[in-house]
């Protein structure tokens, strides 16, 4: 008795430990590549991507189509699952209207959409090729088709409902500041399936940039080009165009002025706040692009939040971003979103925090790594030059 009981423990642990060894490949064979030299196809020139300490990708290219390439690539290499989730729900509540949208994008736009897509599906097809699928796919018998421009529209659709009202842009006025240039300072909540949004910097053609990003969607909507910061907030009125909201953020990240971002954004009815070098500061309201003396705090967002931070900003001197961040306080608990610090005197002491981390994949180091800093509403570095960054990979991609 005792020995066909011996052999049951020693069968259940041997199925036990099998089975962990098929999940725990199933969640460590998606991981990326984080360094080397590999020839690869779809690309124009060769290009590189550097990975800093917290896995985030920061993508180097030469021109537009391998930038955005490249975005839509190590976006599905961190967040493949995530972006899956999105492009059901929103193409199940859009239907052909994504398609509809899609044939009203600009030549330059279409170009931008179907680069992100050609590389969110060359991800898709190796992954599929080598079995190595991410395990939320494999174990819900998902086997995702390729991507399409639609798909991004319809994403940006959708998250044009989710980003919540008690998301925050303020801005310190240069007048305000330590150092004499802006600071901007934008919490961003939403309701997307986690990890929520996606840390990126992209350089490549006449765009660089760092910031976050709607994972499925090419362009950074918070973050800045060393020229200019800006961050999205709720919309000023129902039924933002999505088109004009993608197209904008992509023109904006070649601003060299708040003025010119917030033109760019003017036709998508999605509120936004700017500022720039020259210490001036913006924000779409109500469709109209208002600069506001340099002298003034500009905030805008959830009406509860906004009133919060009105007087206090405006009374505060000698601002830094860790003011900010005091300004800002501890995020809700258990909510989902981002954190981003910009101080444009000094960009590469800006800060970012995401609620989750860079990556999707359970079995990857910064799997929910910054999730502590989140809850003590703390931030991390947001590395722009290439110097203050810590590389924890490089991989050079050649065209085939």
């Amino acid at each position: 008795m005792r020995r066909a009981a011996r052999v049951v423990v020693v069968a259940l642990a041997f199925v036990a430990a099998m089975a962990g060894v098929l999940l725990g490949d199933l969640f460590y064979r998606p991981l990326p590549t984080r360094s080397g030299h590999y020839r690869f196809l779809g690309l124009h020139q060769q290009a590189e991507v550097v990975r800093d300490d917290l896995g985030t990708a920061h993508v180097y290219a030469r021109d537009l189509h391998d930038l955005y390439f490249l975005q839509g690539y190590v976006t599905a290499q961190d967040r493949l699952a995530q972006m899956d989730a999105l492009r059901v729900e929103a193409r199940s509540r859009l239907g052909a209207t994504a398609q509809q949208q899609v044939a009203r994008a600009s030549p330059a736009l279409r170009d931008a959409l179907d680069a992100y897509a050609q590389g969110v599906s060359k991800l898709i097809s190796q992954y599929a090729d080598a079995r190595a699928l991410p395990g939320e796919l494999v174990l819900a018998g998902r086997d995702p088709p390729a991507w399409e421009a639609a798909d991004s529209l319809a994403v940006a659709s959708w998250y044009l409902e989710l980003l919540r009202p008690r998301s925050v842009c303020a801005i310190a006025p240069a007048a305000r500041t330590l150092k004499g240039m802006p600071i901007l300072a934008a919490d961003l909540y939403d309701d997307m399936p986690k990890p929520g949004w996606y840390e990126i910097g992209i350089a490549g053609g006449d765009v660089h940039a760092v910031g976050v990003s709607l994972p499925g969607v090419p362009g950074i909507v918070a973050g800045h080009n060393g020229w200019v910061a800006w961050a999205l907030a709720p919309s000023v009125r129902p039924g933002p165009d999505p088109v004009a909201t993608v197209d904008g953020i992509l023109q904006g990240s070649t601003a060299v002025s708040a003025s010119g971002f917030t033109s760019a954004m003017f036709r998508s009815a999605v509120a936004a706040c700017v500022a720039d070098l020259q210490g001036h500061a913006g924000a779409t309201e109500r469709g109209r692009t208002a600069i506001v003396p340099v002298d003034r705090a500009a905030i805008i967002g959830g009406p509860a939040r906004a009133a919060a931070l009105t007087a206090p900003l405006g009374e505060a001197r000698g601002i830094d971003t860790e003011a900010m961040r005091l300004l800002l306080g501890v995020p809700p608990a258990g909510s989902t979103g981002a954190r981003l610090i910009v101080d444009l005197a000094e960009v590469d002491t800006s800060k970012l925090v995401l609620s989750e981390g860079v990556s999707g994949q359970r079995a990857s180091p910064h799997y929910r790594d910054q999730a502590p800093l989140w809850e003590i509403g703390a931030e991390r570095a947001l590395p722009f030059s290439r110097a203050a960054m810590r590389p924890e990979g490089d991989l050079v991609l050649r065209p085939d």
